[in-house]
């Protein structure tokens, strides 16, 4: 499957830094499925579980923090640069990229090619995702949070 920085030809694991850039992410993704969803967005309230773990990272990434303001387009909705950013750091071996959240400015995503530099998940709990979309937001709450997002 194609995504921000994988064409679909390979595998990519995607995690954040913070829980709360993991929610706005999958909170984007999530009402972009239900949006191509005939009839979904029509319901009155859905209902999405995700558990979150803590996960280590044992590796040496590609840090693209903190360039967003000076390449824009790695958190461009359009993701031709980045996937050819992945694509050639994942042919030169490397194991991922550290890269600023294209959905919460204050986040850092963790994109890794090499499944092998991850260990010790660690499941932290559960987060439910309340989409109202007649309201047009999402609450979240789990894991000692309470956030809703407007969209």
């Amino acid at each position: 499957m194609s995504s921000r920085y994988s064409n679909g030809s390979y595998p990519i694991w995607y995690g954040s830094l913070e829980i709360e850039t993991t929610v706005y992410e999958t909170v984007h993704h999530s009402l972009k499925f239900l949006k191509a969803t005939e009839g979904s967005m029509n319901e009155s309230e859905i209902i999405r579980k995700r558990s979150i773990f803590d996960v280590q990272c044992s590796a040496i990434l590609i840090n693209l923090s903190g360039l967003e303001n000076k390449y824009p387009d790695i958190i461009s909705d359009d993701y031709s640069v980045t996937q050819t950013i992945g694509s050639t750091v994942r042919a030169s071996g490397m194991a991922g990229i550290m890269s600023p959240s294209a959905r919460h400015k204050k986040g850092t995503n963790l994109n890794i090619f090499i499944p092998d530099v991850l260990d010790k998940p660690d499941r932290l709990g559960v987060l439910t995702y309340r989409i109202l979309p007649k309201e047009k937001c999402v609450q979240v709450e789990g894991v000692n949070m309470e956030m809703s997002i407007p969209f």
